[in-house]
Formats: C-alpha cells, structure tokens, sequence
C-alpha cells in the first residue's frame, strides 16, 4: 500500500546525503566505476511511432525520439499496482550513457488526478547489491509526468537511469518509489510507493557511446591557475560530451576564491570553466556552466580522500566523423583524436569498437537540440555563470514566519533553479510553491509545480543541524538578454538583476 507522508511533517522523506548526490552521482560513478565494454549496436528501424512523439511533444526530447525512430528500444511492459497508483513500466531507451525510463502512470482516484496536472515521480535505478544492502546511501532519480492529452488519469514519464548500473549487462533493479502530487486541497504530499523489478538489459538495444579511459602514467595533464587537472576519461553520447579530470584538493583549496565553497564537498571551480575549450575539427566549444564543480572524495569512496573530482559537459559531437579533437586550457592542450592521439596514447581504447560501417554512424543524423540563444515555445534561453549570495549579501525573502536565505540561482538548459535555505521549526511546501513567483521584464511566472520540497538535514552534513533546503525551478531563460528579474513571495521580493 502507498504510505503518504505530508511534505512538512512525518518521516524524512530523502534519502540520506540527498543534496550531495543529486549533483556528483554521475562523478562519483566515472571515477570509482570500471569501464564497462561499451559497443554499439544498430537495431535497425522499429516503427515506435508512438513513443519517438511523446518525446518530441511531451518531454521535447527530439534526440531521444530519434533514436526510438532508429530502433534503440528495449521493451519491457512490465505493469505494476500500488495503492491508487497503477504503472507500466513500457521500456527503456537513448543511450549507453543516458538510459531514459519510460513510464506511464494512473491515478485511481478522480478527484487527485483532477487536482494535478503533472506529478513527480521517484525511482530507484540500481545494481541488484547496492538496492539490497546500502540503498540509504543512494538518491533516487525524479522526472515529472505529464498528463495525457485524452486519458484525464494518465501521466507520462521519461525518468534518466543511472548507466553504471543499467548499461552493464547485468541485473539491475527499478522501483518507482515516490509519487509528488497535491491533494484536492492544494496539500503537497509524497506518497512512497514499492513498484519493483529485476532485469538486464542488453546493451544492444541502447544506442552506443564513444568512451576513452587515460591510465595515470599516460600524464594527460591540463594545467589551470596553478592546478593540475588530470584527464582520466571522455565520453562522446548522443546527448553531450562529458570530460572527467582529477585534481588535488590541497592545491585547490590553497588558492581558491572564498565564494568557491558551497557545502563541505562541493566546490565551484570558474578557473577552470573559463579555461576550458572543446575544439572539434576547428570548431570551439565552451563547456556548460552549470557543470563545472569539483565533488571532494572526503570519506576515501574513491581514493584517499585528498582528492577532488570535476565533469565538464560540452555539446553533444559526433566523435566517429571528427578527424580532430583536442581539449585545450590557457597554451596548454591534450589530443584526444587525431594524429597526436594515435601515436602518444595508444592505451586509451575506444570503447565502442564498432565497425566503420556499422549503424553508429547514423548518430550524425540526430538533429541537435536547440542551442543556446535559440528560441523555444516558452522562452528565450542562454547559459548564464550562475548566481551565488553570500549571508552577508542579505539575500532574503520573508515569507509566513520564516526568512528563505537564496544560496543560488543556477541556469539549466531546461529551467531555473533557485536554491532556498531556512532554520525554522515548522514550514509550509505547499504554501511557497503557490506564493513563489518569477518576474521577467514584467511578465511573472509560478514555480514547477511539485517542486517545493524541503529536504531537512538533520544531522548536519551540509552546515547546520535542523536547517532546511528546498529548491523551485521555473522556466529557463536568458539573463543576460533580460533587463529585469525578480523573485517574489506574497508581499516580500527580492531583485536578481
């Protein structure tokens, strides 16, 4: 039976280390985790009309419903019950690197489905060991579910799988464990849920990456502010290209900036982002903003504990038809295909491994997403350095009996987000999530709906016992093109620009 818990009350709904993993999971698992064989396999065409277009429609992911129309799909149709809740777990599908769940959801009950136009939806995509014995230690994955156009009760979800564990070749597990909904009344809950199953998914039915692994004797080395970065993997998706460096942290910490400090293990490092350049057959690219922060090994899950981890995300590029790809920062450079690589770094393998001819090379034929500065239904979008307040700044909107402290703002290619901190003994999700709002230049937007949700930290492994965390996301939208942005609750607000 579903156990629902109010948002602000009953038992702590997040995992712990939720703030820690929601944003360096995919590090730690490239650092820690072997490389797996990653081959890819053209399935040929599959005719899943249906699916590529709640993609496209729905989720506005037009990479994933091509590679859908290109027959990536591993068909699961698995159907599962849960108090009021009914879910078809109907397949898996992107890439070897980005394994997208797809989920349709039913709602039993009239008045709660009436109330929600969306839903977040919770689950757990693990190895069978860690989901066993250290699911504590793990958060799990949320994605919102859209309602369906005709079926007032059904949603639709594409949830992002964790690779380690489902791009292996071996037995992993998937439980939708948490539904965010309101009730009729406006009261956000979370209702835990146990929709479980065990199964393997073959990596030819997703699509394959492009992953190079450096040994440390090959000294693939990027010096940046006096720090040296060393490159230990690369890999080339169909949805981006994700470089992973390893740095010393005495180093770091010597002459980092005092705002580069966010909790105890995280780190922004602009040094590093503003140096950084991806130069593909001529062609330079700058890596996302929002990517570069080093996550601090301080419980020895990687090393010794004295070092740090950081992964650069650039564009996604098609690394069979480059010729050349170099990373450079600053004068210094590292060639990772071109005739340089081919005779200094013989060790580093290619772990697609595929023939020229194979259907791999159809991944040229992906459309790409839109780009940064191109214009969307919603809004205009372009990546912005994020937004970081000091409590000195007095950064503050005063909202019922509590004072909300803004951390970050942080400007995704999909939303904003807005990073909230408070110490009060009671609080109110679903008040903030209908008071908040952003003005833009004068037009105002709500936050998500279903994303107010406090993430209490009781034993102090951010700063402060008891201090709570939440953060609402809104559109995305260009910050640099806007001549007004303010963040607004009831009658308090606060000028972001």
């Amino acid at each position: 039976m579903a156990k629902n818990y109010a948002a602000n009350g009953g038992e702590t709904w997040r995992p712990r280390r939720g703030i820690r993993m929601i944003r360096t999971g995919i590090i730690i698992a490239a650092a820690c985790t072997a490389a797996a064989g990653l081959t890819a396999v053209g399935a040929g065409a599959a005719g899943f009309g249906p699916l590529s277009g709640l993609f496209r429609e729905k989720f506005q992911d037009n990479t994933t419903a091509d590679l859908i129309d290109r027959g990536y799909l591993c068909e699961i149709n698995q159907s599962f019950r849960d108090g009021i809740y009914r879910a078809d777990l109907l397949g898996v599908s992107g890439d070897l690197a980005n394994p997208k769940v797809i989920i349709d959801l039913y709602i039993d009950d009239p008045e709660i489905a009436a109330a929600n136009e969306t839903v977040n939806i919770g689950v757990y995509t693990l190895g069978v060991y860690q989901y066993d014995h250290e699911l504590d230690q793990y958060m799990w994955a949320d994605g919102t579910a859209y309602r369906d156009s005709e079926i007032p009760n059904l949603y639709h979800a594409s949830i992002q799988g964790a690779p380690v564990w489902m791009s292996n070749g071996e037995e992993c597990v998937i439980d939708i464990t948490a539904i965010y909904r309101n009730e009729p009344d406006g009261t956000s809950v979370i209702d835990r849920t146990h929709m479980e199953t065990r199964l393997t998914i073959p990596t030819g039915e997703l699509a394959g990456t492009n992953c190079l692994y450096y040994a440390e004797e090959e000294n693939m080395v990027l010096p940046v502010n006096g720090i040296d970065y060393l490159l230990t993997r690369a890999e080339f998706s169909a949805y981006q290209t994700e470089i992973n460096l390893r740095l010393k942290m005495d180093g770091f910490l010597a002459s980092a900036p005092e705002d580069a400090q966010i909790d105890s293990t995280l780190f922004k490092d602009t040094a590093l982002n503003e140096a950084l350049v991806l130069t593909v057959d001529g062609t330079e690219y700058r890596c996302n903003p929002d990517c570069c922060y080093i996550y601090w090994d301080t419980e020895d899950e990687c090393d010794d504990g004295g070092y740090g981890y950081v992964a650069p995300i650039f564009e996604r590029i098609d690394y069979n038809s480059a010729e050349t790809i170099v990373l450079s920062a600053g004068d210094a450079s590292l060639t990772l295909k071109g005739s340089s690589a081919d005779t200094d770094f013989t060790e580093s393998t290619d772990s697609s491994s595929q023939d020229a001819d194979a259907d791999t090379d159809e991944q040229t034929e992906i459309p790409a997403e839109q780009p940064a500065g191109s214009t969307s239904d919603a809004m205009t979008y372009a990546y912005h350095t994020p937004l970081y307040f000091a409590e000195e700044d007095d950064a503050v909107l005063h909202f019922g009996h509590i004072d909300y402290h803004i951390n970050y703002v942080f400007f995704h290619e999909t939303d904003t987000e807005i990073g909230l901190y408070f110490d009060a003994d009671s609080y109110d999700d679903a008040a903030l999530n209908n008071a908040l709002t952003l003005t833009i230049d004068g037009e105002t937007y709500s936050c998500t709906p279903n994303c107010c949700y406090t993430w209490l930290d009781t034993e102090g492994e951010a700063e402060v016992v008891n201090r709570g965390y939440v953060h609402p996301t809104f559109p995305a939208f260009s910050f640099d093109a806007a001549e007004s942005v303010i963040l607004s609750a009831g009658n308090a607000s606060y000028t972001l620009k």
